[in-house]
């Protein structure tokens, strides 16, 4: 957590009526987002639950994220609470199974603008030369990057 938010928290914690060693925050009923981490909001900002316990049970978050050891979002007692870089949270997450980037290739993942089908024709359409890649982004109502990134084989790579 970067410092401003950080400091932000720390000021309106006397707000909130922490249980740290359940991990649960007794006057306020969280949110959960797409992720699957409870969300308090307070004083105009968002922040984890879990953020918030492992403040209140003294780790120093400063710079840091709040890795859940046992790899349930929602297990927020602070004896399931450590501190890690960035980097440490993510080979934790691979290592345990917690995140495939594989499973969220393609279609499957929902933001995606383009699915297999339409991959296939603007590969077929870059082959052919015929197009620019601009006039192919309109096509398919997506920025002329996504369609370089296409030809440059960064993305939807998967699909031949």
């Amino acid at each position: 957590m970067n410092a401003e938010r950080l400091e932000h928290l720390k000021k309106h914690m006397h707000l909130l009526d922490i249980d740290v060693e359940n991990g649960i925050i007794k006057n306020r009923k969280p949110t959960k987002n797409n992720n699957g981490y409870y969300l308090i909001n307070m004083k105009s900002k968002q922040f984890c639950v879990h953020e918030i316990i492992a403040v209140a049970g003294g780790l120093n978050i400063l710079n840091k994220t709040v890795n859940h050891k046992n790899g349930i979002k929602t297990d927020n007692r602070i004896s399931n609470l450590e501190t890690i870089t960035k980097g440490q949270n993510t080979k934790h997450a691979h290592k345990n199974g917690l995140r495939d980037n594989r499973k969220i290739r393609g279609s499957k993942n929902g933001r995606s603008k383009l699915n297999e089908k339409d991959v296939r024709e603007i590969k077929r359409l870059l082959a052919e030369g015929k197009m620019k890649q601009t006039d192919i982004a309109k096509m398919y109502n997506v920025k002329r990057q996504r369609i370089t990134l296409i030809k440059i084989g960064r993305s939807w790579a998967h699909v031949k």
